[in-house]
C-alpha cells in the first residue's frame, strides 16, 4: 500500500519551493523550451540532509532535470507499507 510521506514533505517542501524558483529562473536564462510532461520530477527522500544549494546543482547537472522541474516542478516520495491478509474460504 502507498500513501503520501507527510514527514518527507513537510522537511523537503520550503527547500523544493527554492529550487524549483532557482531551476525555472536558470532555464530561462538559458532559453531552454518547457517539458510538458504528465509527470513530475521524484524528489529523493535522502534530499532532507542536503542543502538547497546541492540540490540544485543535481538537478541543473541534466537539461532534461531542468526542462522536467521549470516546467511541472516535484513530486514527494511516497510511503510504502505491506499487509499480510487472512483469506478464509
Amino acid at each position: 500500500m502507498s500513501k503520501p510521506d507527510r514527514s518527507a514533505k513537510k522537511d523537503l517542501a520550503p527547500k523544493l519551493d527554492e529550487v524549483r524558483t532557482a531551476v525555472t529562473a536558470a532555464a530561462r536564462i538559458q532559453d531552454l523550451r518547457p517539458a510538458w510532461l504528465d509527470s513530475r520530477f521524484v524528489a529523493h527522500p535522502d534530499w532532507v540532509d542536503q542543502t538547497v544549494e546541492e540540490i540544485y546543482a543535481y538537478v541543473c547537472a541534466d537539461e532534461g532535470r531542468m526542462r522536467t522541474v521549470a516546467t511541472n516542478g516535484f513530486t514527494f516520495p511516497r510511503a510504502e507499507t505491506k499487509h499480510e491478509y487472512l483469506y478464509i474460504k
